[in-house]
């Protein structure tokens, strides 16, 4: 083996502990992350890790969450005020695929409805629902209205 050179590195206490422990989880030491991090420096001639200058937004965040950390606030006034506002975001999400989906079903009962005039056949049962006729079994239902049954 090598001669090995002892490297001392000043970090954050918290920010040892927690990484320390992350790594004793993969099976890890520090001084082994380090090495395998020195070992991919030396092999690629690059930094491992993509490394980016943040533009104005990122930036932005970025202060703004070191300032709610250092005063210990946050955007919300509460728990509930989170939940609202998550719930608020996601409802005019989720209100959209309901009218897609809405408009797609509608797309659907009309083709549906045309698909026995088109062939020149009327249907042989009461309803026009596919999930009515046959049980519920749609694909017999198909097969009966291409037949002329």
């Amino acid at each position: 083996m090598a001669h090995s050179t002892m490297l001392h590195v000043r970090v954050d206490d918290e920010i040892k502990t927690q990484a320390s422990e992350a790594l004793a989880a993969m099976g890890l030491s520090v001084s082994d992350a380090v090495r395998i991090l020195l070992k991919r420096v030396v092999n690629d001639q690059a930094f491992p890790l993509e490394l980016k200058v943040p533009n104005a937004q990122t930036r932005a965040a970025m202060e703004e969450a070191r300032a709610m950390a250092k005063a210990r606030t946050a955007r919300f006034e509460s728990a509930d005020a989170l939940i609202n506002d998550l719930e608020n975001a996601s409802f005019g999400a989720s209100q959209k695929a309901r009218q897609q989906y809405a408009g797609a079903a509608a797309q659907g009962e009309r083709l549906h409805q045309d698909f026995p005039q088109r062939l020149g056949t009327p249907l042989a049962f009461g309803s026009l629902r596919p999930e009515a006729a046959e049980g519920g079994d749609v694909a017999a239902h198909w097969q009966r209205c291409a037949a002329g049954a």
